[in-house]
């Protein structure tokens, strides 16, 4: 008979990462770079990022699971972009600067859904 010896938890291989982060980045529809369309700077939008990163992270998100880095093709080029599940947006959107119309609109659908 064979002994089993329990873990708390068992480390996973290369291949079940990469499978994971591309399960991950299916559900991961929005772009922060959607904001751009609507008047939020690219500065700001990183700003935004760094700070819902930080919230995730303190509210023990698997920050994984909810933000994606990747590049962006757009007229002037590529550049750094994220790609961000519903919560993931919601967290950049809640750090995003208010006095933005669309930000301050953005903000009143999440907390009234």
């Amino acid at each position: 008979m064979a002994i089993i010896i329990y873990h708390e938890s068992y480390p996973t291989s290369d291949s079940m990462e990469q499978f994971f982060d591309m399960y991950n980045a299916s559900k991961m529809t929005y772009l922060a770079s959607d904001l751009l369309k609507n008047g939020v700077s690219g500065e700001e939008i990183s700003k935004a990022l760094v700070r819902a990163f930080k919230a995730g992270e303190t509210a023990g998100l698997d920050i994984r699971e909810h933000f994606l880095p990747i590049c962006t093709q757009g007229a002037e080029g590529l550049f750094n972009d994220c790609k961000l599940s519903k919560v993931g947006f919601g967290l950049l959107v809640i750090n995003a600067d208010v006095t933005v119309p669309a930000i301050a609109k953005y903000q009143l659908k999440v907390v009234q859904s």
